[in-house]
């Protein structure tokens, strides 16, 4: 995606990454789903990103789609209809209401045998395969940084708009196992983190 997009389109291109680490992880992969509120994957720049990867690698896009209030029962239902339509792989989105159900949806995927990316790296602590997301550390003072300046003085609108681009590669060896699967030595090799 071009440098010039609207801020709000930037950094949309991180979803591709996510499926191109995926398809490096499975090399066979044909299809896979990607796990987001409907009101969220409706007119959202993340959207596009993930349909243009998946046109380019071939791989076909599957949205399962959260309507409403978010509960544990429409997770579960989602990951049956997953199984069911025989999903290969799947890519949780960035939802802030995911954090809360971050063990469900791990063991979600894990019971129905999806393997998942995720981008918050609180996932694969919680057991999830894949992660890969903002190094936090990195944010957090830049976050610091940014209202050091407000308190001293500077107009919020005067500060440059911040966009992530250092990202951590997380990888649990132990999820991958309960999986069956061998990820390939030199995906292991490049990861921040490697949960055995």
């Amino acid at each position: 995606m071009s440098a010039l997009l609207p801020f709000y389109l930037r950094g949309a291109e991180i979803w591709g990454k996510r499926l191109a680490i995926l398809q490096e992880a499975l090399p066979k992969l044909s299809n896979f789903s990607f796990l987001t509120p409907q009101a969220r994957w409706e007119l959202n720049p993340i959207q596009r990103a993930l349909r243009e990867a998946a046109n380019r690698t071939g791989i076909s896009l599957r949205p399962a789609l959260l309507q409403g209030r978010i509960d544990e029962t429409q997770f579960r239902e989602l990951f049956s209809g997953m199984r069911q339509d025989q999903a290969e792989a799947l890519i949780v989105g960035d939802d802030a209401t995911f954090f809360t159900y971050r063990r469900l949806v791990t063991e979600l995927a894990a019971a129905n045998r999806i393997p998942a990316i995720y981008s918050n790296i609180f996932f694969v602590e919680a057991g999830g395969l894949i992660v890969y997301a903002n190094d936090l550390v990195v944010l957090y003072r830049h976050v610091a940084a940014q209202i050091d300046k407000v308190l001293k003085g500077a107009n919020p609108g005067d500060i440059p708009y911040y966009l992530a681009t250092n990202y951590k590669l997380s990888i649990n060896l132990k999820t991958a196992k309960s999986l069956s699967l061998e990820l390939p030595a030199t995906l292991v090799a490049r990861a921040d983190e490697v949960i055995e």
